[in-house]
């Protein structure tokens, strides 16, 4: 008889489903008890979209101590950058509140003082990060940003007539190899970039689930209050860690952000899960299979639907 609700969660299953569209377990086609196991080691909960191949292909390399110190400063400063986005537009938001009569000249001007302050110091802030967020991918972009420029620069001396054809050729060459060679590099920098934040995406997710987890078995009197607070603590400090690292890694890799306040992307609590069942077409976007108003993952794939 097949398996009616998930072993993990203990939701209801649909049917032929080869994954749980409420936490993304794997379904197994061999009949297996439907009650959740009982040891206190959290469950694990899979992979974002193309798991398999994470777990095929894991990263060659570790992320670096000083990569990982680099892309928290590069966290904060996608942090400020944001906020100082914020302030500008509320600027132009005083600036038309003032032209269309909703304020006076004197408390617009007071109000904009008051931005352009926060501004300044954010402007100080940043200047002062930007010297200090260099990763080996960021620097090979600058790499190959002069090589580009010195290309377009000779070509322009070649066609003015200030440059010999032969040296031209030869240094034409040259260029052309060293930007090939840096994009070689950077194909394997943002291949190892993106492989690191699949990895964390997917701890955050871990954690959350075993944040959750020991919530629970703590209501139903399973483990002592005290060893349940500890274990909570170590998944806060971890997940905040975790959550400064995505952050400058979904910056680095132009990916636009969930939020940028510093917080991990937490479960859906039970009062929002209602509010967004609809944020999502109902399609997979890895294999295109129609899914559940509110699912979480798609029970075809297991692809995690965003």
């Amino acid at each position: 008889m097949p398996r009616l609700t998930c072993s993990q969660c203990g939701r209801r299953l649909k049917p032929r489903a080869k994954f749980c569209s409420y936490c993304g377990k794997p379904i197994s086609d061999s009949p297996k008890s439907s009650i959740p196991a009982q040891g206190v080691t959290p469950a694990t909960i899979p992979h974002r979209s193309r798991r398999a191949e994470t777990e095929a292909h894991p990263s060659t390399e570790p992320m670096p101590q000083v990569v990982e110190a680099a892309l928290i400063l590069r966290g904060k400063l996608a942090k400020l950058l944001s906020e100082r986005d914020i302030l500008e537009e509320e600027i132009e938001t005083v600036r038309v509140k003032q032209l269309v009569g909703e304020l006076s000249e004197a408390a617009a001007k007071k109000r904009m003082e008051k931005l352009k302050t926060k501004i300044n110091r954010l402007a100080r802030e940043i200047k002062e990060l930007e010297g200090k967020t260099g990763t080996p991918l960021e620097k090979l972009e600058q790499e190959h940003i002069t090589h580009a420029e010195r290309l377009q620069k000779l070509e322009t001396l070649y066609q003015s007539g200030e440059v010999e054809q032969s040296i031209y050729e030869r240094l034409v060459n040259e260029y052309r190899n060293k930007l090939a060679d840096i994009v070689k590099k950077l194909e394997a920098e943002r291949g190892k970039a993106q492989q690191w934040l699949t990895e964390l995406e997917s701890r955050q997710q871990q954690l959350e689930f075993d944040k959750e987890t020991f919530g629970v078995r703590a209501k139903l009197d399973e483990l002592p209050q005290s060893q349940v607070t500890r274990r909570l603590q170590s998944i806060e400090q971890e997940l905040s860690k975790i959550s400064q690292v995505v952050i400058g890694l979904r910056a680095l890799l132009g990916v636009s952000p969930t939020s940028l306040s510093g917080e991990s992307s937490p479960r859906l609590s039970r009062d929002t899960r209602s509010s967004s069942r609809t944020a999502h077409p109902g399609k997979c976007p890895n294999c295109g299979g129609t899914v559940p108003s509110g699912s979480k993952w798609c029970y075809h794939c297991g692809n995690m639907i965003d």
